[in-house]
């Protein structure tokens, strides 16, 4: 997969900021609070989270100074195909999602997509086409967001913490050794690597981290 464009309007401290991503390395620069983390964040919500989402994800993207629901438009490809997500965050029912898919590049610059879906629909492709699970809505979601492809996101003030904290969690584990038990009908089996490297990650952990629930760093640790 890779992301093509994002543009984001009435998110935090962005009236409307477009970004156009290089092919090879993109690297957001800027002084403390002129939104860099804002601008990730935007791009894992149009991922991840519903445009019908509630509650403190709700509210933890809405700007203070700029009227208008946050909105966040972006471009992507997948599997030789272009998609473009649009997400209206407005809060319950009203939020609204829109998915535009192209069976090439050339149709993504005239605008005529092959197919159009809204809402539900498109939000279960989008979860398809991601390979991701629905993290849904309700109670504690914005927590369980920041689960989704934990591995490639480091989030505001948990730079410290345990890396391994969320994206080996027990629930993802099971599911990747559900999918891959599917391949071939094959097992997943754990070799002398696997296992010396598992351990060796264990030991450094400690080392490391007082307790991996908190993400606290042990005093006298390369960390502190």
């Amino acid at each position: 997969m890779k992301l093509i464009s994002i543009t984001i309007k009435n998110y935090r401290v962005h009236k409307e900021l477009s970004v156009s991503f290089d092919a090879a390395r993109t690297v957001v620069g800027g002084p403390n609070e002129a939104g860099k983390s804002t601008l990730v964040e935007a791009v894992h919500s149009a991922m991840f989270l519903r445009s019908r989402v509630t509650g403190a994800a709700h509210k933890a993207m809405l700007s203070e100074i700029h009227g208008g629901h946050p909105t966040v438009e972006l471009v992507l490809e997948s599997g030789g195909r272009t998609y473009a997500i649009t997400k209206v965050f407005s809060g319950g029912q009203s939020g609204s999602t829109t998915l535009k898919e192209y069976a090439s590049s050339s149709e993504a610059s005239t605008g005529t997509a092959a197919k159009t879906r809204h809402n539900e629909d498109a939000e279960a492709r989008i979860h398809e086409i991601l390979k991701a699970e629905d993290v849904g809505g309700g109670r504690g979601v914005d927590q369980r967001l920041k689960h989704q492809w934990a591995g490639l996101w480091v989030w505001q003030e948990s730079a410290t913490r345990d890396p391994l904290l969320h994206a080996n969690s027990d629930r993802h584990a099971q599911l990747l050794r559900e999918r891959l038990s599917r391949l071939d009908g094959g097992g997943v089996l754990e070799s002398p690597l696997d296992a010396s490297v598992s351990s060796a990650v264990a030991m450094r952990l400690t080392e490391t981290f007082t307790d991996a629930d908190t993400g606290r760093v042990r005093a006298g640790s390369t960390f502190d």
